[in-house]
């Protein structure tokens, strides 16, 4: 964020800054989205609702996942009286803009780890997992990306199986101390499609992942912020289908094109509701009435309902309205990702080899990046960012050592 504000400041002062640090759609809200959120305001529908959010919300997001992943089991309860939609798997709870990610990536790692655990992270990866990690006390253990920009369960077998070599020398590992008293991984957190380089894991690669997790009792957490966005006829795969102990988190925000709503969810296996359920409770009570604008819903595997708040903010609930309407909204959103795949057509022009793929001249008259000296680029499966290598190009024009 340090780059963001740099830039804010430049800007104000009359310079003209291309934005590429932040994850922004280029496209608001859809229209449907606006509608019903207005619609909300003016009929003042702003009042108290259940604590666990309004239904329509929830069931629309049941239904998602069913439609799209094939994820049947799941359990959505409401206060004094369950709900079952389908067998015991998933209570939908909504909380305050706190929890949304970043924030939701900090109630995950404040109840699956303790201060001095190790968790891993890709050596590409969301600045955010490092830093909220070493704000909480534990030990950020990073994974070198494959030659495809992933982090898969070969390249995460490859760190666990050299430190327990390490620890049997009684050897020094990822310079912590001895290796004879350096703990276990404890959890890994990957996002796919990856922020920042677009690469998608398949089903082949999450079940392997979400196997060895369990083999050696690691959490699991899924960032699936960028599903939607993918290319190619390429399909994202939720770590739902392969694992029942792993943590899901996903947003509004990408691909519903809806970030300042700051609406998103979270899945948690049955046996962190316990720690989920208290730690929410001690982070706050309820958001001010009219001093929030948005919330976040929150899914939470479990087996029985919690009461985690009071109510959610009562001016957000126009964005829980409108946010059930985003399920309707496919034309429009799907426009989203053929704009940004053209986009992606016209960097990825000229050839540009990827690993062992290549992609086929685009016919433009515009330069491409292999033009520009730019051949070291990322798959960009997903999502919508380009990883490029211009450690290059910037050395050899000198723009390192410019200031800005």
């Amino acid at each position: 964020m340090d780059v963001l504000l740099r830039a804010s400041e430049l800007e104000r002062q009359g310079r003209s800054i291309m934005r590429l640090e932040v994850g922004q759609p280029q496209s608001g809200a859809p229209a449907k989205v606006v509608a019903e959120a207005a619609k909300a305001l003016v009929e003042q529908r702003l009042a108290y609702t259940e604590a666990l959010g309004i239904l329509p919300l929830r069931r629309r997001i049941s239904q998602h996942y069913r439609d799209v992943y094939g994820v049947e089991r799941l359990l959505l309860l409401l206060p004094q009286r369950p709900l079952l939609l389908v067998p015991q798997r998933l209570l939908l709870l909504l909380l305050p803009p706190l929890l949304l990610p970043p924030g939701a990536f900090l109630l995950a790692f404040l109840a699956a780890f303790d201060a001095g655990d190790r968790v891993a992270v890709a050596s590409a990866s969301y600045p955010c997992y490092r830093n909220i990690l070493n704000a909480l006390g534990c030990k950020v253990v990073t994974i070198p990306i494959n030659a495809e920009y992933k982090v898969t369960s070969k390249e995460l077998r490859a760190v666990l199986d050299k430190e327990d070599r390490d620890r049997q020398l009684g050897t020094a590992s990822h310079g912590e101390g001895p290796a004879s008293i350096t703990p276990p991984v404890k959890g890994i957190i990957l996002s796919s499609p990856s922020n920042p380089t677009g690469a998608m894991l398949s089903g082949e690669e999450l079940a392997g992942l979400s196997a060895l997790c369990e083999e050696r009792g690691i959490t699991f957490i899924s960032d699936e912020i960028y599903h939607g966005i993918c290319f190619e006829g390429q399909r994202a795969e939720t770590a739902l289908t392969h694992s029942r102990a792993c943590v899901v988190i996903n947003s509004f925000s990408k691909y519903f094109s809806m970030t300042g709503w700051r609406l998103g969810w979270m899945v948690v296996p049955p046996a962190m509701v316990d720690a989920v359920n208290r730690l929410a409770q001690n982070l706050y009570i309820n958001a001010p009435t009219l001093s929030q604008a948005s919330l976040v819903a929150m899914f939470l595997y479990c087996d029985a309902q919690q009461n985690l708040y009071i109510n959610a903010p009562t001016l957000s609930q126009a964005s829980l309205l409108g946010a059930v309407a985003a399920f309707d909204c496919e034309e429009e959103l799907e426009g989203h990702i053929r704009k940004y795949s053209e986009n992606r057509r016209i960097l990825l022009q000229a050839s540009i080899a990827i690993g062992r793929r290549a992609y086929r001249s685009c016919e433009l008259d515009a330069p491409g990046l292999t033009d520009m000296g730019l051949t070291e680029v990322a798959p960009s499966d997903g999502a919508f960012y380009l990883y490029v290598d211009t450690s290059r190009a910037v050395r050899d024009s000198g723009a390192g050592s410019i200031p800005v």
